[in-house]
């Protein structure tokens, strides 16, 4: 278990590679809840935290079917459980790392009723460095996997998130999706 750790946190450096992963269906599993609830780390306490917890869960399985057909596509579908571990157990971890720093973030863009204010002592740049992290995370744990340069690699990380938002919302949001009926 010790190794599995040091290999997530070297993943977390941008050092490690998802082949030093341990290819076992229990660990995708509790890497995949440990994402879904890292995730949610900077909500708790907030009335809808329910429905959170299934944007965050449904975000991850689109994540994970996103990998799964691109892994299927360019045939290099045996990588799917290490690079599956090796995605939600990195940026579960980096996640837990960032949780002090994020969950004070969030309530600097909230406003009394709740609602989402950006104001001017907003922590914009922390939160941009944070992500630009996350997306080096992911987008390292790629090249390795698909055996490919950075920029293909960040290209496929922009590609897989935005795939994975497009099916969340097709998925939890089928009538804002629906045409227009007139009455």
């Amino acid at each position: 278990m010790q190794s599995f750790l040091g290999t997530l946190l070297q993943l977390c450096m941008v050092r490690g590679k998802p082949q030093d992963l341990p290819a076992s269906s229990q660990f995708l599993v509790v890497a995949m809840i440990a994402y879904v609830v890292t995730n949610l780390i900077p909500s708790f306490g907030h009335d809808s935290f329910g429905r959170l917890v299934m944007l965050s869960g449904a975000e991850a399985f689109a994540t994970l079917g996103v990998l799964w057909v691109f892994l299927r596509v360019s045939q290099k579908s045996p990588r799917f459980t290490q690079a599956a571990i090796a995605i939600f157990g990195a940026l579960a971890l980096a996640q837990l790392i960032t949780a002090p720093f994020t969950a004070s973030f969030a309530s600097s863009f909230q406003n009394s009723e709740g609602g989402l204010v950006i104001g001017p002592d907003a922590p914009l740049i922390p939160l941009l460095l944070l992500g630009i992290w996350f997306i080096a995370i992911m987008a390292n744990i790629l090249r390795h996997t698909f055996e490919t340069t950075l920029f293909k690699a960040v290209l496929m990380t922009f590609g897989m998130k935005l795939l994975a938002m497009f099916f969340v919302s097709l998925l939890l949001a089928p009538t804002a999706m629906s045409p227009a009926t007139s009455s």
